[in-house]
């Protein structure tokens, strides 16, 4: 039995936790594609410093979360360089960005600390780019953990593919840019990483789909 050649062939079961990242990706995508007729979903992974020197704490997650979407929802102009604030203003024509994030946790058994993968979908009429994206996060990952440098620690996703996708409800291609953010969006629930964590962990987490009104 330990060596069944059938069993070599036979896709290994989700496990609940994957069903369930995929579940919670999966209504938010749909919502938002409902909500917009373009949406931008952008993939980035958030790390603790080597050094030790940040205790981990699950707390930071669910404010980073609670910060990226504050600040996306805002949507004040990017600070300029070696400045900590943007002058506050905003066009008064701006699409809303009707942000969303998707975080999960995972940690391998070589690591003191647990990674974060995340995703973001916002309303494609106000995001082009995942350039904004990542600064943000930059930002609030280096508020959150209190550091003065945050390079090496939010990790853009882009080496091999592009780190975001543009879902266009009016174009051809709208059927295959939903399956590649589907696709994209699987990485998170992916196995490996997540044998190591408690089972009474969260292990995922992000924002609310809003009621209909």
């Amino acid at each position: 039995m330990e060596n069944h050649p059938v069993e070599k062939h036979i896709p290994s079961k989700k496990t609940s936790i994957q069903q369930t990242i995929e579940s919670f990706c999966e209504k938010h995508l749909q919502d938002m594609t409902n909500r917009h007729s373009k949406v931008l979903q952008t993939r980035f992974d958030i790390h603790y410093p080597t050094n030790g020197n940040i205790k981990y704490d699950s707390k930071q997650i669910r404010d980073f979360s609670e910060y990226m979407k504050r600040d996306l929802e805002r949507n004040y102009p990017l600070p300029k360089d070696n400045k900590k604030r943007s002058s506050g203003k905003t066009g008064l024509d701006q699409h809303q960005v009707d942000p969303r994030m998707i975080w999960v946790k995972e940690q391998h058994s070589n690591s003191t600390h647990p990674h974060f993968h995340c995703l973001t979908l916002v309303n494609g009429n106000s995001k082009k780019t995942s350039y904004d994206i990542h600064k943000r996060a930059e930002r609030q990952w280096k508020n959150v953990l209190g550091v003065k440098q945050i390079e090496g620690l939010v990790d853009y996703c882009d080496g091999e593919k592009p780190s975001s996708i543009m879902i266009d409800r009016n174009k051809k291609d709208y059927q295959n840019k939903l399956q590649e953010a589907r696709q994209q969006a699987s990485y998170l629930s992916k196995k490996y990483g997540k044998e190591n964590l408690p089972k009474r962990l969260w292990k995922v987490g992000g924002s609310r789909i809003p009621r209909e009104n």
